[in-house]
């Protein structure tokens, strides 16, 4: 190959995880694949839909978007401010009503075990 460097040999690489060649140039490359969960690489066989084996067993993929989190720090904040202040109660149960459709989506999602969203 003339239309490459002299040292073009030197930056192959083998892929730990999967056993495929790979070069730095980003010419060619593993066939890892990057679970969207914690952005590991991993060997197609060790992932399933985007999802790593350690994240489908850690259950990362029930809450996956979900804003659980931002709807309970929503409703605390406004029960907290509700106690110095009067605040409408349809707003309180809004912020409810979104939580548990999160809690309830994600239990649905544990009762059936992993499958891609």
């Amino acid at each position: 190959m003339s239309n490459v460097p002299d040292d073009w040999n030197c930056y192959w690489t083998k892929c730990a995880a999967c056993g495929k060649h790979g070069h730095a140039s980003g010419t060619t490359t593993c066939d890892c694949t990057e679970c969207r969960f914690c952005e590991e690489q991993f060997p197609p066989n060790d992932i399933e839909q985007g999802t790593c084996v350690p994240c489908q067993q850690s259950l990362f993929w029930a809450w996956d978007e979900l804003n659980i989190e931002e709807e309970l720090v929503a409703v605390l904040e406004i029960l907290d401010v509700s106690h110095h202040e009067e605040q409408c109660s349809t707003e309180v149960l809004h912020k409810i009503e979104l939580l548990q459709a999160s809690l309830t989506k994600a239990h649905k999602r544990l009762t059936k075990g992993f499958t891609a969203q």
